[in-house]
């Protein structure tokens, strides 16, 4: 039922509440109204006060109102009904169903193609047994719910179709285990591979299919390495010692950046590669091209990383000489203005982009630039220090002012007897509440700076 159509709801002593709630996109009224005074003469409800006044309370969403509780005024009996079974507790549990349908809406969001069919009903049966109040939050997170529902059958459908392929390709791997002539079987695994990660999840079949093509192709390499494995075991152990020191100076030279230790690395790793001895015809031309190259190619990026970092080095070191420069011209004009707090906050930008200036003039360098700082930042300091001090005591007068105001107010409205301008006299009251709730924040957050 609409509140408005109580009886007595608009007489001039009602009082009305009402309040936005965020959880369901609505509002929560609360209506009191028939009170009395001890003569028996209507006067303003106030709650908790035992004046004989009735109360409707409910909620309104979607342009739709729900009673919740409604007890009648002493005056008609003071009886009392509930709009739901939870009584007293409707907006509890609206709230609490509310913010279940929201998370449940969030929990398909996270269900993906390999999701079974037992959990997606499962979530379905638990959305169907959450109470409906038709809420406008409600009919939004049931659009959600049944989007990311289709969205997820989209995604179990396809996951079927590549299912499909990857049984395909399960098949092949199976018919090419066996097989002997190992660099085409090779390649044509590598393929199957490559088909493999193109195609897209296959939901609930996609582990076990993966291991039994990985099983196949595991079982391939097997055979393969067993064949090879006896025909020359010394030179197979010299080029796997090669392998390795070609990947020791690989893998230095990705890792470590310090060409001074790394450089009598190179040394022993040299003399080691000599006493090794040959690894075959076939290998050694190919693995000495490798191991040669890597040297080569380290000695030519240490040339060219000292050259750089030392030409990286005078230009940081120029660079931050001009900033430091700019910094003195900003504290000499005595302007703590909002122009020159921003190019100040901009040196300190653009020393960050001139990077590193060597370990003879980096600290020295910065510790001139940051004493040049220092002193427009202290001078800034306590230019706002006394800005806050100003505000801060015209925030107080503010408030003082507020007080009396209210004070004033609330006085006065015991004082008028005309049911609109009552109301407009609480607006008033209530706006300099706010007011006054605002500069008392205000006020504590400039004893906080000042601080």
């Amino acid at each position: 039922m609409d509140w408005k159509t109580l009886q007595g709801y608009e007489e001039k002593y009602a009082k009305i509440t009402v309040k936005p709630h965020k959880t369901f996109d609505g509002k929560v009224i609360e209506v009191l109204y028939g009170a009395l005074d001890e003569n028996g003469q209507p006067t303003l409800a106030v709650e908790g006060h035992e004046d004989g006044h009735g109360r409707w309370y409910g909620i309104e969403s979607n342009g739709e109102y729900m009673m919740l509780v409604w007890q009648k005024p002493v005056s008609q009996g003071g009886d009392i009904e509930y709009g739901t079974e939870f009584r007293e507790n409707a907006v509890e549990e609206l709230e609490k169903d509310v913010r279940h349908k929201q998370e449940l809406c969030r929990r398909v969001e996270m269900f993906h193609a390999g999701t079974s069919a037992e959990e997606i009903e499962a979530v379905k049966k638990e959305w169907e047994a959450i109470q409906n109040w038709k809420t406008a939050k409600e009919v939004e997170y049931k659009a959600w719910f049944d989007e990311s529902l289709e969205k997820l059958e989209i995604r179990r459908e396809k996951a079927v179709e590549n299912a499909g392929i990857k049984e395909a390709l399960v098949q092949k791997a199976e018919e090419l285990k066996n097989s002997t002539t190992w660099k085409e079987t090779q390649e044509a695994f590598h393929q199957l591979q490559d088909q493999w990660q193109e195609t897209g999840h296959a939901g609930e079949k996609e582990n076990t299919l993966w291991e039994a093509f990985k099983e196949a192709r595991k079982e391939f390499n097997k055979k393969r390495k067993e064949y090879f494995a006896n025909l020359d075991s010394i030179r197979a152990e010299v080029k796997i010692k090669k392998e390795e020191l070609i990947k020791s100076v690989q893998e230095a030279m990705e890792k470590n950046a310090n060409y001074n230790a790394l450089s009598s690395k190179m040394d022993e790793w040299m003399n080691d590669w000599k006493a090794l001895g040959s690894a075959g015809r076939e290998w050694d031309d190919q693995l000495w091209e490798a191991f040669n190259g890597a040297r080569q190619k380290f000695f030519a990026e240490r040339k060219e990383f000292f050259k750089k970092r030392n030409e990286e080095f005078s230009t940081s070191l120029a660079k931050k000489k001009a900033l430091i420069e700019q910094a003195k011209e900003i504290v000499a004009t005595g302007n703590l203005d909002k122009e020159n707090t921003e190019k100040m906050k901009n040196l300190d930008v653009a020393w960050k982009d001139t990077g590193y200036s060597g370990r003879k003039d980096n600290d020295r360098i910065w510790e001139e630039f940051k004493a040049v700082k220092e002193q427009f930042w202290e001078a800034k300091h306590q230019a706002n220090q006394q800005r806050f001090q100003e505000v801060l005591a015209h925030k107080e007068e503010l408030a003082e002012s507020l007080r009396k105001e209210i004070n004033q107010l609330q006085e006065d409205v015991f004082q008028v007897d005309d049911y609109e301008e009552v109301h407009e006299m609480e607006r008033q009251i209530a706006r300099k509440k706010s007011m006054l709730d605002q500069t008392k924040v205000d006020i504590e957050d400039l004893k906080n700076k000042l601080n």
